[in-house]
């Protein structure tokens, strides 16, 4: 998230000088100007607090100087949401529409089955019940550079560093044969013909829908995830009954390889038989604890762990705040509200 842009970190004479030019730009069709704020949306921040975000997709803000000045991630061009079409993206520093549209301007979609094959090695039980997120990815990043599944697989925060162009969350079940699953995605923008979009799915150990997760995202530990590459969308609602047409297949895997050195981000190592990649302290935890840094910077240190799926919330004591942590990629537990 470090390429949001926010009005609580605008310096005063950048806010100043971003409000005059609003003032001076262009007026939409109902003949008004959209004051400064009315160019930035409410969205879920990482932790699910909202934050402000620059949307220059609203009419009249994309002639600020934020806006035209360039990009160095999608976040700079317009908020990327799940309920929403994704208007822009970020292509080589530029912001530009995230696919055709049509004589009137507006956006061209359609949407896309996706079939989930679990890998032998994926322990279905233990994401049975749990999160998956779906993202559907242009295939130029932010920088210019080509995006390629190995790529999406290998990011950090894929989300951060790639052109987002639809997504999608739920709950996982019906896994067919303890192997398949199928999940739809819809608005997802036409793809250039040059440029297929590829698809990302990632499957998380808390769910949206745990009665104690207030961020309606998937979060905590990531599990498995599955890439697929060179996909077409069709123009249109998506039919009900799943078609060869409408359908891709991706195969879903561990989320790290523990004979892979560089599997997981830096400080933290694979957890052998389990597949995902968790912080390690140099003391051993107790059972209710888990192993992750206070804030960001600091050495990971055991904290109390929680989990919003059984309502198990954290511990009012002077070491911690009750305050259940989901980040996606991260191990549940109670740190600081600050």
């Amino acid at each position: 998230m470090k390429a949001i842009t926010t009005k609580a970190i605008l310096p005063i004479a950048l806010l100043a000088g971003i409000t005059a030019a609003i003032a001076a730009c262009s007026s939409d069709g109902d003949g008004e100007k959209p004051t400064y704020d009315e160019c930035y949306v409410e969205v879920p921040g990482p932790g699910g607090e909202p934050i402000q975000q620059l949307d220059c997709s609203i009419p009249g803000c994309e002639t600020t100087p934020v806006c035209t000045s360039g990009c160095r991630a999608q976040t700079d061009c317009g908020p990327v949401r799940t309920d929403t079409n994704v208007d822009r993206i970020c292509e080589a520093g530029t912001c530009s529409t995230s696919g055709p549209r049509t004589d009137e301007g507006a956006l061209r979609t359609g949407g896309i089955w996706v079939w989930h094959n679990f890998h032998k090695n994926v322990n279905v039980a233990t994401i049975d019940g749990k999160g998956y997120l779906i993202t559907a990815h242009h295939a130029v990043r932010p920088d210019g550079k080509a995006l390629t599944c190995k790529d999406l697989l290998r990011l950090d925060d894929p989300d951060g560093q790639t052109n987002v162009l639809a997504r999608t969350n739920g709950e996982v079940r019906d896994i067919e044969n303890g192997q398949l699953m199928l999940a739809r995605i819809e608005k997802v923008p036409l793809a250039d013909e040059k440029t297929p979009h590829l698809v990302l799915s990632r499957f998380y150990s808390v769910s949206p829908r745990a009665k104690d997760n207030k961020t309606g995202e998937p979060g905590g530990l990531l599990y498995a995830k599955g890439c697929v590459a060179d996909v077409e969308v069709l123009e249109g609602p998506l039919p009900d009954q799943q078609d060869q047409a409408h359908t891709v297949e991706l195969t879903v895997v561990p989320a790290c390889d523990v004979g892979d050195p560089n599997a997981c981000p830096s400080g933290k190592e694979c957890v052998s038989g389990a597949g995902y990649c968790r912080y390690s302290c140099e003391q051993k935890c107790s059972p209710r604890e888990t192993c992750r840094p206070l804030r960001d910077g600091e050495a990971p240190q055991c904290v109390y762990t929680c989990d919003p799926a059984r309502g198990v919330a954290c511990p009012l004591d002077e070491r911690n705040t009750p305050r259940c942590d989901v980040t996606p990629g991260e191990d549940p537990a109670c740190l600081p509200d600050d």
